[in-house]
């Protein structure tokens, strides 16, 4: 079931050991400044959970 879907950002759960982190910093600054320049050019990767939703880290 490889596809790209839409997926409300309420249903997305973080997942335990994830490798990513959100650090309010001035690169953070920068993400948020392309991301309203260009939009998302990569999607996330995630997976639906049994509990319903998704698991996975913007």
């Amino acid at each position: 079931m490889n596809q790209v879907v839409e997926i409300d950002l309420a249903k997305l759960y973080p997942f335990k050991n994830h490798p990513f982190h959100v650090n309010d910093d001035e690169k953070m600054a920068e993400t948020v400044e392309s991301i309203k320049t260009y939009g998302v050019l990569t999607p996330v990767l995630v997976r639906p959970r049994s509990e319903g939703g998704c698991a996975g880290k913007l």
